[in-house]
């Protein structure tokens, strides 16, 4: 009976052991589950908590003082084969990675991006100097593609710019096509638009985004893309003035009045965008290396040439409309008998003054100076072409000679009312063509016209020496000269083609006035920009001009664009300078 007690109770102790090991075993389950879901609580916790993805990673600072205090303080209240401090670092970067999921696919705003950015590169560094293993830290955040959260971040920077400037250049189009009030005039009776102001106060929150970032190669990705997009605006600009100035030369009676006011707006629109697109250049370049510093610089005096080439299309535009207008003036020009008896030089004065008068009121002054420099040599190339195309001997001798002095000292007379006043200040003023220098083309041909025919080589010699052989040219004058018969006329064209040949006369290194003539003679016709010639003269000077323009702006154009171009721009956090 005893061994039978001894027996019974000696079965029940095992079984009692046996239910206890089965307790101990499910105890560390339990234990790690508790361990996880308090893990996961503390993570929906703080996502509740956080007002948006920034404020979420600002506030993680909690998950690493728990880290903290596991491996100080509860590593060492378990056996080591719990391997409680693995488990704990695991389960954090699980949940972690799981969030920092959660807010990339919930389209975040792009400081979210790069606070992320910035915050998994700290978190590496804290697992390092916990000593945390790599392979404890797997999958990485976010599958390892930590760097794709800076491409994000740039294409939402640029995707926010190109969307606003579209929406931007919508409502300006409207605008400038409608024309339904006058433009906005500035206190100094300029006419203004505010595309440049408001866009580029959206470049500049752009870029100071990018320059948050402390990576010059993220800086320089959103001034290409900005640059890109400032250029897309200037081709838009240009087939705008191009679209509204065909409507008003063909359908007049159907287009709303107000382009002239328009055009003179954007130009001064874009010289103020040019000036900015500059101030913003200057405060950049500093914040990065060599390397994106070249990057910078090319894509902005890209994009600062094409401002400058939008406004000289307006400044050719507005000369366009008054050429349009004198076409019935300038057509007749050395007809017979309209040019001997008409007043057509004062009509053409009298249309230039109108118009110019109109103009000074309301444009800049430096593109003012340029227009004028630009009116004198449109005006001096359709003057030469249309006595490139007079008729055989329809040239009165000595008539037209004498008419023709006449109305350049009529013109001159004009465009010298636009000549600078000098200055008594160092600062340097803008490039302007001399108008006595620009017409002395004018004396050389009257000689020619004048000249006995014994005489016409050396005055041809002069002639050809600045602007080349210009046969065609000179053989269609002298024809034209009714004092001259047709074999004296031969003969002197043989001579003067020999002599050419002779002194291997070619064409000037440099294109000249008489280049222009050329073109609207064959059919290229209309108008040409600022910059489009170089070589001395009106030409020269204009070219000179164009390519000068940036200097000119900043002596006086800084103050004209407005407190933007001079320090809207905010350098944002990167004071040292970027990699």
């Amino acid at each position: 009976m005893v061994r039978k007690v001894a027996h019974d109770d000696s079965a029940m102790q095992d079984r009692t052991l046996q239910a206890n090991a089965r307790v101990l075993k499910n105890y560390r389950h339990k234990l790690f589950a508790k361990m996880t879901e308090s893990v996961h609580r503390s993570f929906s916790d703080a996502e509740i908590q956080a007002s948006d993805g920034v404020g979420f990673l600002e506030d993680l600072t909690w998950m690493f003082k728990d880290l903290d205090r596991i491996e100080t303080d509860v590593k060492g209240l378990f056996p080591p084969d719990y391997g409680v401090w693995e488990f704990y670092v695991r389960a954090y970067h699980t949940r972690l990675n799981e969030a920092l999921t959660g807010v990339v696919k919930s389209n975040p705003e792009a400081r979210v991006l790069l606070k992320m950015h910035a915050w998994i590169k700290e978190y590496r560094g804290v697992m390092k100097e916990f000593e945390v293993p790599s392979s404890w830290l797997q999958p990485a955040l976010l599958d390892g593609k930590s760097q794709d959260l800076i491409e994000d971040y740039v294409q939402l920077i640029v995707d926010k710019f190109d969307k606003w400037t579209r929406n931007l250049m919508l409502t300006e189009t409207k605008e400038f096509t409608s024309r339904d009030a006058p433009p906005e005039q500035d206190p100094d009776g300029t006419y203004a638009l505010q595309f440049a102001m408001t866009m580029f106060q959206m470049a500049n929150q752009q870029v100071d985004l990018a320059a948050d970032s402390g990576q010059g190669a993220v800086l320089s990705r959103v001034v290409v893309e900005s640059a890109r997009v400032m250029m897309a605006c200037q081709a838009q600009w240009i087939k705008l003035v191009e679209r509204e100035y065909t409507k008003q030369v063909e359908r007049p009676e159907s287009t709303p009045p107000g382009l002239v006011e328009y055009v003179v707006a954007l130009a001064n629109d874009q010289l103020k965008a040019a000036d900015y697109a500059e101030s913003m250049s200057n405060r950049l370049e500093p914040l990065v290396s060599a390397k994106y510093r070249t990057i910078i610089s090319e894509r902005l005096g890209t994009a600062i040439d094409g401002y400058l080439d939008v406004a000289k299309r307006c400044l050719q535009t507005l000369i366009d409309l008054i050429f349009n207008d004198l076409k019935p003036v300038t057509r007749a020009l050395f007809s017979q008998p309209g040019w001997y008896i008409d007043p057509l030089m004062d009509q053409i004065v009298e249309t230039m003054r109108d118009y110019t008068a109109d103009y000074r009121g309301h444009l800049n002054p430096t593109l003012f100076d340029l227009l004028i420099s630009d009116m004198l040599v449109r005006f001096l190339t359709t003057w030469l072409a249309a006595l490139s195309r007079v008729p055989s001997r329809s040239l009165r001798i000595p008539a037209a000679p004498q008419r023709m002095e006449a109305e350049k000292k009529m013109m001159l007379s004009f465009f010298m009312e636009y000549q600078p006043v000098e200055s008594s200040s160092s600062a340097p003023t803008t490039t302007t063509s001399n108008p006595m220098a620009e017409f002395e083309i004018i004396d050389t041909l009257i000689s020619l016209l004048s000249a006995s025919p014994e005489m016409v080589l050396l005055d041809y010699w002069q002639f050809a020496r600045q602007y080349g052989p210009n046969l065609s040219f000179i053989e269609s004058i002298l024809r034209g000269r009714d004092d001259l018969e047709r074999p004296e006329v031969n003969e002197i064209i043989e001579t003067i083609r020999r002599k050419v040949r002779e002194e291997g006369l070619g064409e000037p290194d440099e294109a000249t006035i008489m280049t222009k003539v050329r073109e609207m003679a064959g059919g290229s016709g209309g108008g040409y920009g600022l910059g489009g010639l170089g070589g001395s003269g009106a030409v020269g000077q204009v070219g000179q001009v164009a390519g000068g323009l940036l200097t000119s702006l900043t002596n006086r154009a800084a103050a004209y664009a407005g407190p933007l171009g001079v320090g809207g721009f905010a350098t944002g956090s990167t004071s040292g300078g970027m990699r």
